[in-house]
């Protein structure tokens, strides 16, 4: 997607799909939650997949059980990044 943003030519398009690139940002956040939660100390990392992730419609995300709960975490890591 950036490839295709930089290079500037229409007819590039973004080399996987829509669901395909959901599917990878699960398993993106899903290791990163394992890794904190060992880095914690709270067990050896397992995450139970839930098949709600991978749902375009659903608001649900690895690192979160509710909406509010997404909310905050993006509000939270936006403000450590900067982007207030």
């Amino acid at each position: 997607w950036a490839w295709c943003i930089r290079s500037g030519d229409p007819a590039n398009q973004p080399r996987c799909n829509g669901p395909q690139a959901l599917a990878d940002a699960v398993i993106a956040l899903t290791a990163r939650q394992a890794i904190r939660l060992s880095r914690m100390g709270r067990g050896p990392g397992f995450i139970r997949f839930n098949p709600e992730w991978f749902h375009v419609e659903s608001d649900l995300v690895p690192e979160a059980d509710s909406l509010t709960t997404a909310q905050d975490l993006f509000s939270r890591e936006r403000g450590e990044l900067g982007l207030g």
